[in-house]
């Protein structure tokens, strides 16, 4: 039995939580990354499902929706799939927008599709859409990973923007933006345990690492533990998920056995870049 799931013939991309609570179970989804020798006939790309009661059996099915990281929010008894694109010449990246009635089929709403506005966020980085509601602003919120409009090249942030119905947002500063880092915060995710609110976030240009920040107030000011990290250095990508009683951290590890990226010495093929 493995105690960590892995995936026949691919590898666990970036882990999107979402606690069904009608089945008192776990919808993990997930991007599914393929390798280069799995069978033709398996390969499903985009958006998979892993169903669990116990995070040890683990049922999966593909979604249909291809994209990056996001989130699942459930209001008005449908479900709300975030998640974003990219498109080249020129780079642009998107929040994007579906909806189901099963957490199985799901029909993207083409129009609620938006970038960075230009002025406090630049046009390179705008993924990972993370929604949650605020329950004292009364209002919907978008985290994102992106980049502001600085006088730094440090200046990856977590993006904020609100709504009144999940499909109109405005643009607000970042809600975290310590001109630390020099790539987006990546899959930010954010929630409240007792009196601490909590940003979680991953980067990999100073560190390939999952880090945290707390504060009283869901605006901020953000402080910043002694170990601010989850795991080791090479746990990435990781968001929470709650069941009521558990909240419990998903993220991956790396097994890349390919030099996708083209810099392994010729002699050191397959050792994860080192």
């Amino acid at each position: 039995m493995r105690f960590f799931y892995t995936a026949k013939n691919a590898k666990i991309g970036d882990v999107i939580p979402f606690y069904n609570e009608e089945e008192k179970q776990f919808d993990l989804f997930y991007l599914k990354n393929w390798n280069p020798d799995a069978p033709r006939e398996e390969v499903v790309y985009g958006w998979h499902k892993l169903t669990t009661k116990d995070h040890i059996h683990f049922e999966e099915t593909p979604t249909g929706i291809h994209g990056g990281t996001g989130s699942i929010v459930k209001t008005g008894g449908r479900y709300h799939m975030f998640y974003c694109t990219f498109e080249q010449n020129p780079d642009r990246q998107w929040a994007r927008h579906a909806t189901s009635d099963d957490l199985v089929h799901w029909t993207d709403i083409p129009e609620d599709k938006f970038g960075p506005d230009g002025d406090i966020y630049l046009l390179s980085d705008w993924r990972d859409p993370h929604v949650i509601w605020n329950e004292e602003e009364q209002k919907w919120w978008m985290l994102l990973a992106a980049r502001e409009n600085a006088p730094t090249q440090r200046n990856g942030c977590v993006a904020l923007c609100v709504s009144d119905d999940l499909h109109t947002w405005e643009y607000r500063p970042p809600l975290y933006a310590p001109r630390i880092h020099q790539a987006a915060h990546e899959c930010p995710d954010f929630f409240q345990m007792g009196d601490w609110y909590y940003l979680v976030y991953s980067n990999y240009t100073d560190g390939f690492c999952t880090y945290y920040r707390m504060s009283r107030s869901p605006n901020g000011p953000w402080q910043r533990a002694l170990v601010d990290t989850f795991d080791g250095r090479a746990f990435y990508a990781a968001k929470t998920g709650f069941d009521g009683g558990h909240r419990y951290v998903y993220g991956w590890n790396p097994t890349r056995g390919e030099d996708s990226w083209g810099i392994d010495p010729k002699t050191d093929i397959g050792n994860d870049y080192k």
